[in-house]
This record gives C-alpha cells, structure tokens and sequence, in this order.
C-alpha cells in the first residue's frame, strides 16, 4: 500500500462501485471498488480551515466482508 497525503491528480480505471460517507462535518470517506476485487480508499478532511486528502490504495475490504462487520482500520490513522 503506498498512502498518499494531498495529491494533486488521482485517475482510477475499471470501477464496480464508488461508494462516499460523510464520518462526520470535516470528513469524508470514499470507497473505490474496482472490477478485480481491488479497494481503494480516498479521505478528505478539513481542520482548521484547511482541507487534506489521503490516497490509499489497495487497502480496503471488499463489499461483502463490510457487511459481515469487518471494521475498518484504514480511518485510525486521520
């Protein structure tokens, strides 16, 4: 997994499912399912007036195992 904080361009290609959830009023999670099984997440916050992104790649759990209630880990890090 290479975590990128704030980058300028994301392209992302062969797409099942895109999935955004508000967490809360400065952050908003976004779940990228690709046709392979792949799960990319993308993270945008803002505190203090400023806004940030995280790019995580291939990090994520597929659909299926979020509905038995895997939790997710990837947020702790915010």
């Amino acid at each position: 997994m290479n975590d990128e904080k704030n980058p300028d361009e994301i392209v992302v290609r062969d797409i099942d499912m895109v999935h955004f959830e508000m967490m809360d009023d400065g952050f908003l999670w976004c779940g990228i399912y690709h046709k392979n099984g792949q799960v990319d997440h993308f993270n945008i916050t803002t505190k203090k007036n400023k806004l940030s992104t995280i790019w995580m790649p291939n990090c994520g759990c597929p659909p299926e195992k979020l509905a038995q209630g895997h939790a997710r880990k990837d947020l702790d890090i915010l």
